[in-house]
């Protein structure tokens, strides 16, 4: 786990650092500082825009799968609904996973 922290810090401080050398910080936008700093590069602004765009999905979809996991769990202890602790013959809770989807879409 240590080492796995310390590429992801080394790898965001290189990022970090390309940036200041590519543009000056106050000609960086807050919308899309990263992608308009590769400007001049087509293809970098890109794969950093797909990045993003993946990111964005995966930490949507390890919320949903977190959520549900605290929803299923606070059922079985009785602090919510019983019906959110049915799950499916290969053991997924439909139920609480459809919930913590469904609910913050709505919010």
């Amino acid at each position: 786990m240590i080492i796995t922290f310390g590429l992801i810090m080394s790898l965001y401080m290189l990022v970090c650092g390309a940036i200041t050398y590519v543009a000056p910080y106050y000609t960086l936008s807050h919308a899309a500082g990263m992608a308009l700093a590769f400007s001049s590069v087509p293809w970098v602004v890109k794969v950093v825009s797909l990045g993003a765009i993946l990111a964005t999905a995966t930490g949507s979809f390890a919320s949903v799968l977190a959520t549900s996991r605290v929803v299923f769990s606070m059922a079985q202890d009785g602090i919510m609904y019983k019906k959110f602790t049915h799950v499916s013959s290969s053991q997924v809770p439909v139920v609480a996973i459809l919930v913590s989807m469904i609910l913050p879409a709505l919010g």
